[in-house]
């Protein structure tokens, strides 16, 4: 005997207690001490039954029963408390979002689960007071079980400001102006913005011009005009035009009296420069009288270019000419010519106008006539101006005239003959009459004894030859075809025209007009007939015929079937005798009932052959047999014939398949016929099925399908399959088995489930794409610009460089916030410095934060007066920017322009001061409006500024 401690269970079901104990060694596992004076522990009996009362808190009391074998029993009872801790959850729950101020959404409906019972979702209101500049509204729900378990949520709708405006700059805005006209330009009209929304949503103003002048007379240079202020919400905003300023640029030309010269003369080169007034610089200066003026006279001795350089008002304008000079010479040809001939020999001088003197000879003519022996020099000395060049030498070279001899062949009628020219020197061509021909050797063919002509030049020198080909008529044989049968013996007879010449025969090499001959197998023999060294040749066959063959078919048949047999003579053309029928027909047929040989003999040309025999097989009907199969849905089925006797092939329908395995995948159970084929006889069809299985159904459900990493999913299966084996993919890799699973995914992305349930042998899968979505963490980071503050009220402009966000909360310390995703924002008192907060967040509400400090960095401080009295009185002498704080002594650069832009003073230190002055002989300026270019660095921000202005000198 023993006693149970009652225990409670919280939960909504009873799976944690034990159901229905049936065994001692199960109660005593739960602490039960138990035992009988007679029974072992492993015969006692154990039975159980179960009371159930209440309906949101369950109590259960079991009661235990356990017998001996006497029937002797002892009764326990355990109670089961259960309750529902586990709060409800909402299914449809709206995600965080950041709007517009016109596109607040309407406050949606929501639902829930519970584990036990059914959600009650009750809406809570929402906080949050409207403002064009950005604010956030708060709704929440709770939803509540019948257990009375609640859950709270929250959404957060973050109204974003309205969208940034844009700028519209005033229409008439220049884009090029001149240089004098740029000096002028120094104000420009104010520009519109807005966002282009109505209503409460308007945000519109107008924008005052900034300009700032980088441009000089020489370069030209940019005009940019600078829009830049805040809207109503704080956020900056800006636009530019710039204008491009066209420099004063001098232009300089070239003029030469003569471009081209002889060696020792000179030209004169004028430049005209544009605007006039300006001064001019040469070069190369070597070969000219003067480097600097506007007329130079110029001598070179080679072909030289010459370059002018043209300054007006500081700026620089350069034109090049190129003077060719031309240097005296002369040339002769040169001629080649044939022994006994003359050539004609010309000077050409690079200028004409002046004499000749040849050697030898003397001759003073510009070509001379001469007639040499052998190869020849002749030169020529040209005067011009009394400029004599260097003696300059023609050549005449005298070839020799060439000799060539050629050969006298002899041919028969039809055939070819050739003939050869030897000549000396050679290296020369060749020409034949007639044909044509310019080979030294030549191939000719005439009917008759004709006559041929060569003409051989070398170096433009000929000579000729001439050769006879003799043609001697061509000799006829003929020979007369011969048949015979095999072992016989023929005579050949050579039939000749006109007669008088010799016989040779082959094979054999027999020398008689007639020859006998016995061949075993069909031959031919030629005979070749030669008079006056002109032969003929031909051919004669014998013809032997030999014994014939004859080859009989084999023919294979069922049973019951008629068979044929045919035979076949070599040659072909003779007649056919079958020794059992006495047929005379090629083929024959016949229906034996067992394998018989049939006999035939074949005469062609009066020889008959040996006897050829055929024999008729005769083969039994084989018998197939085969069975069912059963397969899943999806699968292959398998059908085995078995057949007798083996070795021949199968016929599946329907398919078409061969082989005693069938295979297919029907569908539905399937009929199939199978029919046996050996040694061309076929069975009776044989029948089976393929049997299809049910396939179960598969389907599951999931608690989590979305959220942030990590994520605890439960899986349920759904199916309604009993008796069968569950296998879970997780779409990580991860395989669970049972009828549920529940895995936490801690990697971001979407994830395919796969459910598959076996029964039967059958297996059933279900599988539903990107099923479970885990987002990541989002990312928060950002940067600034510029990175420190300079000046005690400031904007800075804010780059988000988060990763994976779509909701944007920025906290700039100073008691302003902003939704936007990029926002710029106005600092005040700037000079401690703000901590600025970046809290992002995702689509599923996933967060993060990150944090940077903007420090304050001491900005430029100076001050520009726009007068100066230089009038000797001891008070505001110079004019020169005053710096307090901002500033590198090192790097200040300041330049004073008169009004047509030239510069008039400079200087790169800060201390020192324009008095008035102009020129290194420091002579006064008129009293007037200058212009002034002051460029500067800041050290602590490494940055390289420029200022333009006007200062007004007064005397």
């Amino acid at each position: 005997t023993g006693t149970l401690t009652a225990s409670n269970i919280t939960g909504c079901s009873t799976t944690g207690a034990p159901a229905a104990e049936t065994t001692v060694a199960g109660l005593e596992a739960l602490g039960v001490a138990i035992s009988d004076n007679c029974t072992l522990d492993a015969n006692l009996v154990v039975t159980s039954s179960d009371a159930t009362s209440g309906t949101c808190l369950i109590t259960i009391t079991r009661t235990y029963t356990i017998k001996d074998a006497c029937n002797n029993q002892t009764t326990l009872t355990q109670t089961i408390t259960v309750g529902d801790a586990i709060a409800p959850t909402f299914t449809n729950f709206p995600v965080n979002v950041s709007v517009g101020c016109d596109a607040v959404p309407l406050v949606p409906s929501i639902s829930g689960s519970d584990n036990c019972s059914s959600a009650t979702i009750v809406y809570n209101g929402e906080t949050g007071t409207p403002s064009i500049c950005g604010y956030t509204i708060i709704r929440s729900w709770t939803a509540t079980d019948a257990c009375g378990n609640s859950t709270t949520n929250a959404q957060t709708i973050t109204v974003q400001p309205t969208q940034t405006p844009t700028v519209t700059l005033p229409s008439g805005l220049p884009t090029t102006l001149s240089y004098n006209n740029a000096i002028l330009y120094t104000s420009a009209p104010d520009a519109l913005y807005s966002n282009g929304m109505t209503g409460n949503c308007l945000i519109s103003g107008t924008l005052s011009a900034v300009l700032t002048q980088n441009y000089d007379a020489c370069a030209g240079g940019t005009i940019v005009i600078n829009y830049s202020g805040i809207d109503t919400c704080g956020n900056p905003i800006s636009a530019q035009h710039t204008i491009n300023v066209t420099p004063i640029q001098p232009t300089v030309s070239i003029i030469s009296t003569l471009s081209s010269i002889t060696n020792g003369q000179q030209t004169q080169l004028t430049a005209t420069g544009n605007p006039t007034g300006g001064t001019y610089s040469w070069s190369p200066a070597a070969s000219l009288n003067v480097s600097t003026g506007a007329v130079v006279l110029a001598n070179p001795t080679t072909t030289t270019t010459y370059t002018v350089n043209y300054t007006i008002n500081g700026c620089i304008a350069t034109s090049t000419t190129t003077i060719t000079v031309n240097q005296l010479s002369v040339t002769v040809n040169s001629s080649t010519i044939c022994a006994g001939q003359s050539a004609t020999l010309t000077a050409t001088p690079s200028t004409t106008g002046g004499t000749y003197i040849w050697s030898p000879g003397g001759q003073t003519t510009q070509s001379i006539t001469v007639t040499p022996s052998s190869n020849s020099f002749y030169s020529v000395v040209y005067t011009l101006n009394g400029v004599s060049t260097n003696s300059v030498i023609g050549t005449v070279s005298v070839n020799p005239t060439p000799i060539v001899t050629v050969n006298n062949p002899t041919i028969c009628a039809g055939q070819s003959g050739s003939i050869t020219a030897t000549a000396s020197p050679t290296g020369g061509a060749y020409l034949w009459t007639p044909g044509g021909q310019s080979s030294a050797n030549i191939t000719v063919s005439p009917a008759s004894t004709t006559t041929y002509n060569v003409t051989y030049t070398l170096n433009n020198c000929p000579s000729s030859a001439t050769s006879t080909v003799t043609v001697n008529p061509q000799p006829t044989v003929t020979i007369a075809n011969q048949t015979i049968c095999s072992g016989q013996s023929v005579s050949l007879t050579a039939n000749v025209n006109p007669s008088g010449g010799t016989y040779l025969w082959s094979p054999g090499g027999q020398t008689t007009s007639i020859i006998s001959v016995s061949p075993t197998t069909t031959s031919s023999y030629s005979v070749t007939y030669t008079l006056n060294n002109c032969s003929a040749t031909a051919t004669g066959s014998v013809t032997v015929n030999p014994i014939p063959t004859v080859s009989v078919t084999t023919d294979t048949i069922c049973i019951g079937e008629a068979g044929s047999l045919t035979a076949t003579g070599t040659p072909l053309g003779g007649t056919y005798l079958w020794v059992s029928g006495g047929e005379t027909t090629p083929s024959i047929s016949a229906s034996p009932t067992s394998t018989t040989s049939y006999s035939v003999t074949y005469t062609l040309n009066g020889c008959t052959s040996n006897a050829g025999t055929g024999t008729i097989i005769v083969n039994a009907i084989p018998t197939v047999t085969v069975i069912n199969d059963t397969i899943c849905n999806g699968q292959t089925g398998q059908l085995a014939a078995v057949a007798t006797p083996s070795g021949g092939t199968f016929t599946w329908a329907p398919g078409g398949q061969s082989g005693s395995l069938f295979t297919d995948n029907p569908s539905v159970t399937t009929n199939y016929n199978v029919i046996y084929t050996l040694n061309g006889c076929s069975s009776t069809p044989a029948q089976a099925m393929i049997v299809i299985a049910p396939t179960p159904v598969v389907s599951f459900t999931a608690d989590n399908l979305s959220g942030c990493a990590p994520l605890n999913v439960n899986f349920t299966n759904t199916s309604g399959t009993s008796g069968s084996t569950e296998i879970w993919n997780l779409g990580n890799g991860i395989i669970e088995y049972g009828p549920n699973a529940s895995f936490t995914y801690s990697q971001t992305g979407c994830y395919d489930i796969t459910l598959s349930i076996t029964e039967n042998g059958c297996i059933g899968t279900a599988t539903l794409q990107d099923y479970i979505c885990v987002e990541e963490i989002p990312t928060a980071s950002f940067a600034i610009s510029p990175n420190t503050f300079t000046e005690e009220t400031q904007s800075i402009s804010f780059v988000n460089n988060s990763v994976g966000a779509i909701g944007y909360s920025w906290n700039f310390s100073d008691g302003f916030t902003s939704y936007n995703e990029n926002p710029n924002h106005i600092f005040h008192n700037t000079t401690m410095g703000y901590l600025v907060t970046l809290t992002v967040s995702s689509s599923l509400g996933c967060t993060d934060e990150t944090q940077v400090f903007i420090s304050y960095t001491e900005g430029e401080l100076f001050y520009i007066p726009n007068t100066f009295t230089p009038d000797g009185d001891g008070f505001n002498q110079t004019f020169k920017p005053i710096f307090t704080s901002g500033f590198d002594p090192f790097n200040f650069v300041m330049l004073i322009y008169n009004r047509w832009g030239e510069l008039i003073f400079e200087t790169h230190d800060a201390n020192r001061g324009w008095d008035g002055s102009y020129g290194m002989d420091g002579r006064d300026v008129q009293q007037g409006t200058y212009t002034y270019k002051i460029t500067y660095k800041n050290p602590k921000l490494d940055e390289r500024k420029t200022v333009v202005g006007h200062v007004s000198l007064i005397k």
